[in-house]
């Protein structure tokens, strides 16, 4: 007998260890200058991994726990956003990691912590 993972469980999983690495980073990376990719890691991955798996760790379990159905093409229309703000996000990294654009947006700032967490809440949609 196969059994498969559920997405809740990995989106709980992801959003842990991004904690984890979050609070390592606070304690004992933060005042080093050892290497600019824990600084990526940290500012670019894991505070928006951390807010868009909790999202879609809550969400998934409340779609569980009202049993909400979406039909078949709202779901894979949903799909689109999240495919664009990814590659928008993925664009603007790599601009601000060649050093074109240097704006530092993602350090604990509630509008985007409210983004990455809408973004996590229609992926959790998608994946139900």
């Amino acid at each position: 007998m196969q059994r498969r993972v559920s997405h809740e469980g990995v989106f709980a999983l992801i959003a842990l260890l991004s904690l984890v690495y979050m609070r390592y980073y606070e304690k004992t990376l933060y005042y080093k200058t050892i290497n600019r990719f824990f600084d990526i890691m940290y500012e670019y991955i894991s505070i928006p991994f951390f807010y868009f798996f909790t999202a879609a760790f809550i969400t998934i379990l409340l779609i569980y726990l009202f049993k909400i159905n979406l039909p078949k093409r709202i779901v894979q229309i949903l799909n689109y956003p999240i495919i664009f703000a990814f590659i928008i996000y993925a664009i603007f990294i790599f601009l601000n990691i060649t050093g074109i654009l240097s704006i530092h947006f993602i350090f604990l700032k509630p509008m985007y912590s409210i983004l990455f967490a809408a973004l996590g809440v229609l992926f959790a949609f998608t994946k139900v």
